[in-house]
């Protein structure tokens, strides 16, 4: 793994929280799994038409996004090669673990979010963007 200790025989463990889908339609696309699928819509995420998480097992969850455009909003779908979807890591310190795969030559942006979760985006060798999320 990239995402290492200061002591380069330990890695800090990552594991997957969820994996988010850009689409046209957050209702329906959420509404399918959970009837097609049966996941569980978890409530306290829900933001009507533009965010919604169902529970996935595992300790995994799978979000739907609203895609946007230049526009704004993207009402049409998202499935096809050219709509990335990210995958999100759950990691102990997303400053520590940003902070290494920046000096393992990984692009990483700002850390963004208050409180006791925050998230950093970032790009892996082919430009799909990633997440670290959890604890400063």
């Amino acid at each position: 793994g990239i995402i290492t200790t200061t002591d380069q025989d330990q890695h800090m463990p990552a594991t997957l929280d969820k994996i988010i889908l850009f689409v046209g339609n957050v209702d329906v696309c959420a509404d399918w799994y959970a009837r097609h699928l049966g996941l569980t819509r978890v409530e306290e995420t829900y933001q009507s038409g533009m965010w919604a998480e169902l529970d996935a097992g595992s300790g995994t969850r799978i979000a739907f996004h609203q895609a946007f455009s230049a526009e704004g909003p993207d009402d049409s779908p998202t499935g096809s090669p050219n709509n990335p979807h990210k995958l999100v890591f759950a990691v102990p310190s997303v400053k520590r673990a940003r902070q290494e795969l920046i000096e393992a030559g990984v692009t990483m942006y700002e850390i963004a979010g208050e409180g006791e979760v925050v998230r950093c985006d970032g790009e892996d060798v082919e430009a799909h963007r990633f997440q670290l999320i959890g604890p400063i």
